[in-house]
């Protein structure tokens, strides 16, 4: 289709020279009769003979038989004697002549008369030396060879007529303007576009507006671009086409149906005709608008030369774009043609898996599968090689569990068609390469990467993966510290790479930067820094700035300057990747899930902070802002898992929408179906628990998309969702100026780049006079790990200030004056009980300062903890071999049938464990303690013996207590390879169901009635809870309406300790539940003692109302009544 015929109606009307009517028998005497205008100027000729004009006797005699090239002398003889006129050379006869050729023309359509007497009038105007007259016969002469059709003639006349008006006087530029119109417009209403082109270039330029169509201009651009096309010449056709598709946009508007057709068109030209950079703009220009008006078909075609193109430029990220434009057009084939869609879902996860959008890829490959199972079948070839792909997704996202799981079921599902191909395979062998690597089995992950660079294709496009795994494989030789062959197998890559021309793939750039790494582990800093610039520069240009590895480089570059000696360079690499990574973890937060995030953290971010931090530690004295930096990470990093799942819970909660309803559902049941797995040990569980966590992630971040969209599209508040960066600045101006803020610190120490296995403690000290938070190193992992194997009595013994030498010491000089200290623990000072910490006085540290233990010191800004409410209940005296009849009865008192389904199954153990002793000290500490708090009135529901079932706490979800105070065993055991000699023994003579779990939040946890039916007989009571409250099962409450929760019992305050996240047990899940402040313990606590100092904390709390304050308190006294025994009085803690 032509441009031009879309403009048609656009298009200047055509030229039509107003040519005179023929002249009618007039009265008047015979001779030349002419007409005149009121200026004077001839307008009309004609001779008459007997009142009848001449072109009457020609027809009537016949008068023709003469030559239109004859000299103008000889016609007129000839027609003069013929018709007895006396015809001379005068301007009136070649008007008269002109008119009979019109006469001819208009009456009879004879060409070839008309043809004799415009010659003659030409010849007659030539000899009176009347050149426009001349010019304007040569005009008509070519139109009349062109509807004669006699293209050859018309140009030739045509082309005289422009000669002769070209060089008209300015005056008469109008002529010529009027002339190249009409026969242009002449050749256009012909469709002869090709022999109009020299005379629109020639009108063109003379840029004449014609102010009766100001869309002349538009139209004629258009129709030259056809031209210039049509005879070949492209590149003019193309500028042309670009001038005039402005003026089109303006006249119609982008959103108008008409331009975007012409758009198509023309890019639909230029893409066939191999224009195809020229082409991309102009697709992208339609996808760009608010409203796409052109049709299906046209959308499709534009969509698939888009895929094209940026295929061939192996350009991902414009992919990526063209995904995201197309996600909503391809949905509504969802139902329409499922295949189809299905198909595109496919092809959207590729592109976005391309860009490093991982998210999105699992998002739509997940969709896909779905369909893919309800098209086919579960066992469909074509289910089982999206399930690998769908494990490459998870590879990338730092999940090989369940990489590793999908890659199973993908394979077996091909083994079952007998066809698997070797794509597939190479996919599968990727995977498992991949969590060999994971799990640190590099001499098994080279020998599985050897074996596919052995089947891996070569040449094309295969070089890019070939190239790819031998970066892996380089990589492998790297974690073997074999750094020769590391190296040298990198630049074989990079070699692959340039001389194939695959050099626009971040895998390029990523192996540039390992390189640099390669080379620093050498202290070759030179070379380290020269690949690193090449990975910077190559990210850039992919556009890939805020992809993790782009970050990864920018951080390796601050420690090679630094251990080139560039110092303040380095630190200004520094300060700019930190901003980047902390704008990178908020992002993910949105999308991912709590384990992909963990995983995420574990793997890249906590090494970009353990990196910052050990530079701003080397260069905080010379630039004490650098305190002031890591300050903010620490409140920006701690319980950041934690913040964000409490964030979208708010979110949830207060969002009244229905998908988010049934997501939550979902995982409410997949929840408790993980909670009944957890308790069974491994060899008699019906399902796997990987697979429910793979499902929960999935909701879990259908979820947060939901959340987000709402958020967009303003249904619900965004802010709800952020992580909120508090400066440290906000810290410093809540203090008092006799109160200081300490953010303890722990971090795998890098010495410039070289990665060592210590763990630095540091300290950062903020006081309301200070500008910058004071940065100081305190002591290793190993020191304090040594320190905290002995018995609390020996740590915390008056003669003894090791840990005070190791952790506070160092800090003194800093807080003078202070009487306040708020603190924030981090790795194994969490087991360290601060206020029992004995200094060179004999003292301890809570003799000296009033000292406030903070989950984060930006918890300063909530103000202080107070009790909201007067509701309490009480837990004590528990009865741990209740009998089943008792515990069925008393959970149905709390509605147990309205509990999930899954909870109430029966589990049948095999393995058993110690029994739980009962703890007579826990009946008199509850019954004092409802005794106290009833005096002031407060509102108590005291549970204990049987009646103090974990059904009586699961019930309050959702409207608990103000204060829960539970007085019951608890415990926690490490992870396996975290044990000693004592823990191994009690794990072993324990139910391995809650020793043996590798999630943390199952191997802590507290005691209710009937516990050891299911702990120590290996039988739990159906229609009943089985008496075992785990952190899991506690992190899944909503114990939001509870100020304190106490937990009088042995170890609540431990757990496995991860990073900035802090202490995994049930002290993070009591927070995950929404309590405001808690007290645990840090070791096992004697009965008789805690029952002791319990009392006293209630005494004190219905005094002074401050629970803080009020637990200060009772601490002091119990530790005047046992100042040598710490271990009776020091091991609870109060944290908020």
């Amino acid at each position: 289709m032509k441009i031009r015929f879309h403009l048609l109606l656009l298009f200047l009307p055509l030229f039509m020279e107003s040519l005179p009517l023929a002249v009618r028998a007039q009265s008047a005497g015979d001779g030349m009769h002419v007409d005149r205008d009121a200026n004077g100027t001839l307008k009309n000729a004609m001779y008459f003979k007997n009142g009848e004009p001449l072109y009457y006797w020609i027809q009537k005699k016949k008068t023709t038989r003469f030559d239109g090239d004859w000299p103008i002398e000889k016609t007129l003889a000839y027609l003069n004697t013929e018709l007895e006129v006396s015809l001379d050379i005068s301007i009136e006869s070649s008007l008269c002549l002109e008119r009979i050729g019109d006469y001819f023309l208009e009456t009879h359509k004879d060409f070839k008369t008309t043809e004799k007497f415009y010659l003659a009038t030409t010849h007659m105007l030539e000899k009176l030396g009347n050149v426009p007259r001349s010019g304007y016969m040569y005009f008509f002469l070519g139109s009349l060879y062109q509807n004669w059709n006699n293209p050859h003639d018309a140009e030739i006349w045509y082309r005289k007529s422009v000669e002769v008006y070209k060089d008209l006087p300015a005056s008469q530029a109008g002529s010529y303007a009027l002339i190249l119109k009409a026969i242009l417009t002449s050749y256009l209403q012909a469709e002869k576009i090709a022999e109009a082109v020299y005379y629109i270039e020639k009108y063109l330029e003379l840029g004449i507006l014609d102010s009766n169509n100001p869309d002349e201009r538009m139209g004629l651009l258009a129709y030259l671009g056809d031209g210039y096309w049509d005879t070949g010449r492209k590149q003019e056709a193309l500028d042309v086409y670009m001038e005039s598709l402005p003026l089109i946009k303006a006249k119609l508007g982008n959103t108008n149906k008409e331009y975007q057709e012409i758009v198509f068109t023309l890019a639909n030209r230029l893409y066939k005709d191999d224009f195809k950079d020229e082409a991309i703009p102009l697709f992208l220009s339609i996808f760009e608008t608010e409203s796409i008006q052109v049709n299906d078909i046209a959308v499709l075609d534009i969509y698939g030369n888009l895929l094209e193109y940026f295929l061939e430029k192996l350009d991902f990220r414009m992919l990526a774009y063209v995904a995201d434009k197309m996600v909503p057009f391809i949905s509504k084939y969802k139902e329409i043609d499922k295949e189809f869609y299905a198909g595109q879902l496919e092809c959207f996860s590729n592109l976005y898996q391309y860009d490093g959008k991982y998210d999105l890829a699992e998002k739509y490959l997940l969709e896909c599968i779905q369909l893919k199972k309800e098209l086919y079948s579960e066992t469909d070839a074509r289910v089982g090689l999206s399930l690998i792909d769908l494990g490459m997704i998870y590879m990338q996202m730092y999940n090989p569990v369940q990489a590793r799981d999908l890659a199973e079921q993908g394979m077996n599902i091909l083994k079952m068609t007998g066809n698997i191909p070797e794509s597939a395979m190479r996919d599968y062998m990727v995977i498992q390469g991949t969590s060999q690597i994971y799990h640190q089995k590099y001499k098994e992950a080279e020998s599985t990467y050897k074996q596919i660079l052995q089947k891996a294709p070569r040449g094309g496009i295969a070089e890019l993966d070939y190239a790819t795994t031998l970066g892996t494989l380089a990589t492998i030789y790297w974690y073997l510290k074999e750094y020769s062959p590391s190296a040298s197998t990198y630049l074989e890559a990079i070699d692959i790479f340039e001389k194939s021309g695959l050099t626009q793939w971040r895998e390029l750039a990523n192996i540039m930067g390992n390189l640099s790494m390669v080379y620093s582990k050498t202290c070759d800093f030179n070379e380290a820094l020269k690949w690193n610039t090449s990975a910077i520069a190559k990210y850039q240009e992919l556009e890939s700035e805020l992809h993790p590895d782009f970050l990864a480089q920018k951080i390796n570059r601050s420690m090679y300057l630094e251990g080139n000696g560039s110092i303040a360079e380095s630190v200004s690499e520094a300060i700019e990747s930190n901003e980047a990574v902390v704008s990178m973890v908020d992002q993910n937060l949105l999308y991912w899930s709590e384990n992909e995030m963990e995983a995420y953290i574990n793997v890249h971010i906590n090494r970009f902070f353990d990196y910052l931090n050990s530079n701003y530690l080397r260069n905080s004295h010379s630039n004490p802002e650098l305190a002031g930096k890591t300050y903010n990470n620490q409140l920006f990093l701690k319980g950041l898992l934690l913040n964000s799942t409490r964030k979208f819970q708010h979110a949830v909660s207060g969002a009244n929408d229905t998908i988010l309803s049934a997501l939550t559902e979902q995982q409410r049941n997949i929840r408790a179906e993980l909670e009944k797995l957890y308790t069974q040990p491994a060899d008699q569980r019906k399902a796997e628990p990987e697979k429910l966590e793979l499902e929960f992630s999935g909701l879990q971040k259908q979820i947060k998309q939901r959340i987000s969209l709402l958020a967009k599209e303003g249904s619900l508040n965004s802010n709800l969702m952020m992580n909120e960066e508090i400066p440290f600045t906000r810290v410093r101006d809540a203090l008092a100026h006799d109160q200081a803020a300490i953010e303890f610190l722990s971090f795998k120490y890098i010495d410039k780049c070289i990665e060592t296995d210590s763990v630095y403690y540091c300290a950062l000290i903020l006081r309301k006079e200070f500008l910058w938070p004071e940065m100081i190193f305190l002591t290793t992992g190993n020191k304090l790990e040594e320190l905290l194997k002995n018995h609390p009595d020996e740590i915390y013994n008056l003669e003894n200030s090791s840990l005070y030498d190791e952790i506070w010491k160092p800090l003194e000089k800093h807080l003078e004056g202070i009487e306040t200290v708020f603190y924030s623990p981090s790795g194994l000072l969490n087991r360290i009980s601060f206020s029992a910490i004995p200094n060179h006085k004999r003292q301890v540290l809570s003799q000296q300062y009033k000292l406030t233990n903070l989950a984060s010191t930006r918890n300063l800004l909530t103000g202080n903890v107070s009790i909201q409410g007067n509701s309490g209940t009480i837990y004590g005296g528990i009865d741990y071999n209740a009998d089943t009849i008792t515990l069925n009865k008393l959970a149905r008192s709390y509605s147990i049938e309205k509990q999930d389904a899954v909870l109430k199954n029966e589990v049948k153990r095999n393995l058993r464990g110690t029994a739980w002793d009962y703890l007579p000290g826990t009946k008199s500490e509850a019954r004092e303690i409802s005794r106290i708090m009833s005096d002031e009135n407060m509102l108590l529901n005291t549970l204990i013996d049987q009646e103090a079932t974990e059904e009586s706490l699961k019930v309050m979800n959702g409207n608990s207590s103000s204060v829960i105070h539970i007085a019951s065993h608890g415990f926690s055991f490490p992870a396996a390879d975290q044990r000693n000699e004592q823990k191994n023994f009690l794990a072993g003579q324990s139910n391995q169901a809650y020793t043996n779990t590798e999630n943390p939040l199952m191997r802590s946890g507290l005691l209710f009635a009937g516990a050891n039916n299911t702990w120590a007989k290996g039988e739990s009571t159906a229609g009943a809870e089985d008496g075992i409250l785990t952190a899991y099962e506690m992190a899944n409450l909503d114990l939001s309406g509870t100020s304190l929760m106490v937990l009088s019992a042995c170890e609540t305050g431990l757990g496995d300790i991860k990073g900035s996240e802090g202490v995994f047990g049930l002290q993070r899940s009591m927070f995950m539940a929404g309590v405001s402040s808690t007290i645990v313990s840090l070791w096992e606590v004697p009965d008789f003692e805690t029952m002791e100092l319990m009392t006293l904390f209630y005494e004190n709390l219905m005094k002074v109302k401050n629970p803080e304050t009020a637990f200060q308190q009772a601490q002091q006294e119990m530790r005047n009544r046992y100042v040598n025994q710490p271990s009776l009085w020091a091991g609870f803690v109060f944290i908020r």
